[in-house]
């Protein structure tokens, strides 16, 4: 039997939102960006999905330029909740609804820790885009690479 060992998610959910307000800087006035970067081979693109007073969810999407039969896109729909200062992954490739926790072996054969995985790859994902200094919004003076992780 496999055990997972639980620790909280909300630091992890704390620092997302953060991330995410920090690289998106106009999600409070746009529905829609893409960024488009050569040098690193990809499409970022940000779509609102739906719009409330305390809580906002967008699509990220990854899209590889070239090689697209080489990588899939990636695909996930987080959800911001502004009160309370925290987001969470509820939608990846797909698959939504993801339960805290997995008994294992399971059916779709996911995680026991499926939901938290999911959120560490947002996390990573953000830092990416901080590292390599991208941003969604249109102002071409905004740079990530002032703040430091």
């Amino acid at each position: 039997m496999l055990r997972v060992i639980k620790k909280s998610s909300m630091p992890l959910y704390e620092e997302n939102y953060l991330r995410l307000t920090l690289i998106l800087p106009d999600l409070k006035t746009k529905d829609s960006v893409i960024v488009r970067n050569k040098s690193l081979a990809m499409e970022l693109s940000m779509s609102v999905i739906e719009r409330f007073k305390y809580t906002t969810t967008i699509q990220l999407k990854m899209v590889p330029i070239s090689g697209k039969d080489l990588l899939p896109d990636c695909v996930m729909e987080v959800r911001l909740y502004h009160d309370a200062e925290v987001a969470e992954v509820i939608s990846f490739q797909g698959q939504q609804r993801l339960k805290p926790v997995y008994d294992y072996p399971n059916s779709k054969m996911f995680h026991p820790d499926e939901k938290r995985q999911t959120n560490d790859l947002l996390c990573d994902f953000l830092s990416f885009c901080n590292k390599k200094g991208l941003a969604f919004c249109d102002d071409e003076s905004f740079h990530l690479s002032i703040i430091n992780w």
